[in-house]
């Protein structure tokens, strides 16, 4: 059977072509919903990532570290901070800073002060101005600004000590013995927007003019605290749509670790929130968007696939005439059209880059299985009609199938149309489309039989209504048992004249006679203008046929 199918397919390429191309079409269709959602949430998570605040991408841990009895600062929140900070895809950057004051000046206003600020790799982010970078303990570097307010240039050397504030006296004092630090280079950052930099960078942000030192010098200096923090900035990509669901996970445990000692900020929860706002706004609508393209792909493919069996409907006869078994029958009905599906179906999900789209291959079996259910169907009930009919080529045809479907679709149409003015979820997005399909099925159901009363009712009034020439009028039909039309001086009268006036032919207003009787109608010409007529009693009459 399978090689009498290929046999089939070689005699007639065209129509086998055309079934492949629409089950290309309808998968092609069914597929571009999840590619274009795919494709709209990666749109989605760079704009609103390209829009997003330093605050709202980046992960700041920080906390304040006391120093010890001998003015060494311990490690402790260096040892936990940084296992807080195992975001997917983030890079965490160690800062540490504390302010200073000039070694000859015991006590200092606020306008004196300045920051000496560690930076974990900061000869990477910057560019050099003059002299050089950080190589050795006692470098120093500066930037622009703050070289211009200190009136420092590459060589100078400058003494600091740790600054502690007196509350008392709103004043602040030094802490701890002097600190050496030669001017070594003025820098400017390689790109100030850099997310590297975070809220508190060495060279952007804070108050007063920074000295930027390597972790050796910094342990140099004896200070009453230090402001340590953890910067972490996303990689490229890291924020993406394959890690948005680990990123909440990682934040849904982050609110539990925030203590005494560190704490951690971040408005990446607001970002992520807009994010699935958006791509749940297009997942409403996409998905349902899609199904009247499958259903219309659907009808057409039954047309077709009824084309062609139809077009072989004798050679199926001729077949289960021979004595071929229902399988073998059914085989040849539906391989002609299966087998140009499939390769179909492969063509349009390959044309529509559903390989490389998650959840397209679930759209695109929904589009096949239908395809293909509507082939089957359509082709065994083509070929499962008697074989006398089969050899006619005449189509079985039922009725009630169509009501059930319209009746089908009319509610479902009320029930979108309702969750339209409600709350607009479900099938909302489908009910233009059901709204159309329902009206016409209900008007293809409700149509033949309301034209064929109207028609019945044309006719008994004498289809003078419904545009055919009514009984007396010239040209038109006599009608049987009306002695107006029937009578014998219709035919000798040379004038049109003379002819009876078109009249309502009593014979078919009344009630009807008992068969073989038949009702007359006399026709008197009173001395008044107008005519009537007079019908009387039934009287036996043959039925016999009229003469035009």
């Amino acid at each position: 059977m399978t090689a009498l199918v290929l046999a089939m397919l070689r005699s007639r390429p065209a129509r086998a072509v055309t079934v492949a191309l629409l089950t290309a079409l309808a998968t092609a269709a069914a597929v571009a919903a999840p590619v274009y959602v795919e494709r709209t949430d990666r749109r989605i998570v760079a704009t609103e990532v390209a829009e997003a605040g330093l605050k709202e991408r980046n992960i700041l841990v920080s906390g304040t570290v006391e120093a010890a009895g001998d003015g060494s600062i311990p490690p402790t929140f260096e040892r936990l901070a940084s296992g807080w900070l195992d975001a997917p895809g983030y890079t965490a950057v160690f800062s540490a800073q504390f302010a200073a004051q000039p070694a000859d000046r015991p006590v200092a206003d606020p306008e004196q002060l300045s920051r000496v600020v560690y930076r974990e790799g900061l000869c990477g982010h910057v560019v050099v101005v003059a002299g050089r970078c950080l190589m050795g303990t006692g470098d120093a570097v500066l930037g622009v600004n703050a070289a211009e307010h200190l009136k420092l240039a590459p060589g100078d050397a400058v003494s600091l000590t740790g600054s502690m504030f007196d509350s008392t006296n709103n004043r602040y004092l030094a802490y701890g013995a002097p600190s050496p630090l030669t001017v070594v280079g003025i820098v400017r950052p390689r790109d100030g927007t850099e997310p590297y930099w975070g809220s508190g960078g060495a060279l952007t942000g804070g108050k007063g003019p920074a000295f930027a030192v390597d972790r050796r010098t910094l342990a140099t200096f004896s200070r009453p605290a230090d402001l340590q923090t953890y910067d972490a900035y996303p990689r490229p990509g890291a924020i993406g749509v394959e890690h948005l669901g680990e990123l909440r996970g990682w934040l849904d445990e982050s609110d539990r670790r925030s203590n005494g000692t560190a704490r951690l900020t971040t408005d990446l929860g607001a970002l992520l929130d807009r994010i699935d706002e958006r791509r749940a706004e297009v997942r409403r609508t996409v998905p349902f968007a899609v199904a009247p393209v499958l259903v219309l792909a659907w009808a057409v493919i039954i047309l077709a696939v009824a084309a062609a069996t139809r077009a072989r409907r004798f050679e199926h006869g001729v077949v289960a005439l021979r004595g071929v078994a229902r399988p073998g029958r059914w085989w040849l009905a539906t391989g002609e059209t299966l087998i140009p599906m499939l390769a179909g179906a492969g063509a349009g999900f390959s044309a529509a880059g559903g390989w490389a789209t998650p959840g397209a291959p679930l759209y695109a079996a929904v589009a096949v299985v239908g395809a293909l259910v509507a082939g089957v169907v359509v082709g065994i009930r083509t070929v499962s009609g008697p074989v006398a009919a089969l050899l006619r080529r005449v189509d079985v045809r039922g009725g009630r199938w169509g009501t059930r479907i319209a009746l089908f679709v009319a509610v479902a149409a009320a029930a979108a149309t309702f969750q339209v003015r409600g709350s607009g979820g479900g099938v909302a997005g489908l009910a233009p489309a059901l709204v159309l399909l329902a009206a016409a099925l209900l008007t293809a159901v409700a149509g033949p039989p309301l034209a064929g009363r109207l028609g019945a009712f044309a006719l008994r009034r004498g289809g003078s209504r419904a545009g055919s020439p009514g009984c007396g009028w010239p040209g038109g039909r006599p009608r049987r048992g009306c002695s107006r039309c029937s009578s014998s001086r219709w035919r000798r009268w040379p004038s049109r004249r003379r002819r009876p006036r078109p009249h309502r032919c009593v014979s078919r207003s009344g009630p009807r006679p008992r068969p073989g009787l038949r009702r007359y109608c006399q026709w008197a010409r009173p001395a008044a203008a107008s005519s009537s007529t007079r019908c009387g009693p039934p009287i036996p009459m043959p039925d016999t046929r009229w003469r035009s």
